[in-house]
């Protein structure tokens, strides 16, 4: 089961999107914008698989919010009879500082809240529940490096502060519960062509790596 839980932690820290919208907006400007997420990474005991389908919401080009529906299946290299899927819900929202003559970049600031559970027939078999919640709190720099027609580039840096609670449910025992704080940092790229954009990023996690894509679509309003 402490496997289990670590990778529950990782695949749910997979949650922890980059909501890229609210870089792309002006000062002033509307958007609406619907995001696919996909990431797979390998981790100690298995791997995990993610994708996620985000909206989001950016006013006036400063206040930028989101919510998410996230899938994810974890594998287990030793025994597959223990694999399981996830699936929840995210909330994130930012506050973009955009266009100051006394900065070189624009910064956003911004939280996370995201709940998710397990499902699988091990699980099922075994009468128990399997669920997480998570607070996430950061922030960024970002910066527009090339234009050219209808295609722009933003390069960005963002550092977040995460902090994730799993509680294992089962009838006739107590609660088993398991917190963790994280720290994450991600570097990645905006790449803009008219209405539509992709989001590659590489992220770093308490010492584990991983590589992302985000691919989007933008509605101006």
């Amino acid at each position: 089961m402490k496997q289990n839980l670590i990778m529950f932690s990782a695949i749910f820290l997979s949650f922890i999107w980059t909501q890229s919208a609210g870089m792309l907006a002006k000062p002033g400007e509307n958007l609406i914008a619907i995001e696919g997420l996909y990431e797979k990474e390998d981790i100690e005991g298995g791997s995990v698989t993610t994708t996620a389908i985000i909206a989001e919401y950016v006013l006036n080009g400063n206040v930028e919010l989101g919510i998410q529906y996230m899938m994810g299946e974890a594998k287990n290299d030793e025994d597959s009879s223990y694999d399981f899927d996830i699936s929840g819900f995210g909330l994130g929202g930012n506050y973009h500082l955009k266009g100051n003559p006394n900065l070189p970049f624009n910064i956003r600031f911004g939280g996370t809240y995201a709940s998710a559970e397990a499902n699988a027939d091990w699980i099922d078999d075994a009468g128990a529940e399997i669920n997480s919640v998570s607070t996430g709190f950061g922030g960024g720099i970002y910066k527009e490096i090339y234009t050219q027609g209808i295609t722009n580039l933003t390069g960005f840096i963002n550092f977040e502060s995460i902090a994730v609670e799993t509680t294992v449910k089962l009838e006739g025992y107590d609660d088993d519960t398991e917190k963790d704080d994280f720290n994450s940092t991600a570097l990645g790229i905006v790449v803009r062509s008219n209405n539509f954009f992709v989001t590659p990023q590489i992220g770093r996690t308490d010492g584990e790596s991983d590589f992302s894509v985000t691919f989007g679509i933008l509605f101006q309003q």
